[in-house]
């Protein structure tokens, strides 16, 4: 199959070290007084274990038991997400935040800045953050006002990582729900449609071919259905819909 690059997505610059953030544990967590509409949210402790989870000074090393996050008293999960090295949390306030290794992009912070506790993306400043996904070195974010932005290394494309969340074209689309896999990405629209991109390998995307598509397209074998939720493998795709009202 054709290896497309990622077009709206890849950033050829790579940021100057004045972009750079200064310290590896990153700035004091945010203070937003927006809060999201979420009926049924739910504000919890995070608690992290496994590779790289424990945190001793500026160093990590494995958690073989469940820990309470580092920084918990000042940030309250809503919800959190893991790729292959790096992890992923929204706060009460719908803001995003992220830590692990980051040379390919993944963290969001403009630079290969390892983070070892949770720093916030600050791209996202004065957005509120509702849903996020992480793939193997990529990480994929919806807005309240149904916008997707993708960041990091898409592992399908040969384009340059991008370091900063940038905002894919969904056309007239407002995304309700987004699933990052390794090599593609799926989402669900406010009206119920499904949108794939990404590594067509396998036919991963549901376009009737293995072809890369470089922009999110609708899955038109699906028009007749209402997704409610997508979740991405490696190379495959699976959804929850039901029919639609006067489509047969």
């Amino acid at each position: 199959s054709s290896q497309a690059s990622m077009s709206g997505v890849e950033d050829n610059e790579r940021p100057s070290a004045s972009n750079q953030e200064s310290t590896a544990a990153g700035p004091p967590l945010s203070e937003s007084t927006n809060s999201f509409p979420a009926e049924d949210r739910v504000i919890a402790d995070a608690w992290v274990w496994g590779r790289g989870m424990d945190k001793v000074g500026n160093r990590v090393s494995d958690q073989v038991y469940p820990a309470l996050l580092h920084g918990q008293k000042t940030l309250d999960a809503y919800q959190i997400a893991c790729g292959e090295h790096h992890v992923v949390i929204i706060d009460e306030f719908g803001s995003c935040y992220t830590w692990g290794f980051s040379k390919e992009g993944q963290l969001g912070h403009g630079a290969p800045v390892e983070s070892f506790g949770p720093m916030q993306v600050k791209a996202f400043e004065g957005n509120v953050v509702t849903q996020v996904s992480c793939g193997t070195t990529t990480t994929i974010a919806v807005t309240e006002k149904g916008e997707v932005f993708l960041w990091g290394q898409p592992m399908y494309s040969f384009s340059r990582p991008t370091w900063f969340p940038k905002m894919l074209d969904t056309g007239t689309h407002r995304v309700k729900h987004v699933s990052c896999g390794a090599y593609h990405f799926a989402m669900c629209t406010l009206e119920g449609r499904i949108l794939t991109c990404g590594g067509g390998k396998f036919g991963a995307l549901g376009h009737g071919s293995r072809e890369n598509v470089s922009s999110p397209r609708v899955v038109e074998a699906l028009e007749i259905y209402e997704a409610d939720n997508i979740s991405c493998g490696i190379w495959h795709t699976a959804v929850v819909v039901r029919r639609r009202w006067g489509g047969g």
